[in-house]
């Protein structure tokens, strides 16, 4: 038996583009409290290093980056060029 698994001519399926961005930053803002308890929670603190896999335009690297402060760093990942452009023009803000 021979199994080629999922065919994709597009490795990235999400939605990109302006209207997305739009999309993730409402998203976060209705979503954002109750994460960020939950990271807290599990013991997220200043100072730490922390990786975002996945960070598409990297709205929770942001708040990733402000709970750890300036005594600690966040690395966004992921695997669209796009996404991880305008990360770094959120993050730079």
């Amino acid at each position: 038996m021979t199994s080629t698994g999922p065919v994709c001519s597009d490795p990235y399926v999400l939605a990109t583009g302006a209207a997305t961005v739009r999309r993730l930053h409402v998203l976060h803002n209705i979503y954002s409290l109750a994460g960020k308890r939950i990271l807290l929670q599990a013991g997220l603190t200043e100072g730490m290093r922390v990786a975002d896999f996945g960070c598409g335009v990297g709205v929770v690297t942001r708040m990733l980056a402000q709970i750890v402060g300036p005594s600690g760093s966040v690395t966004g990942i992921d695997v669209d060029g796009a996404q991880l452009e305008q990360a770094a023009e959120l993050c730079a803000v």
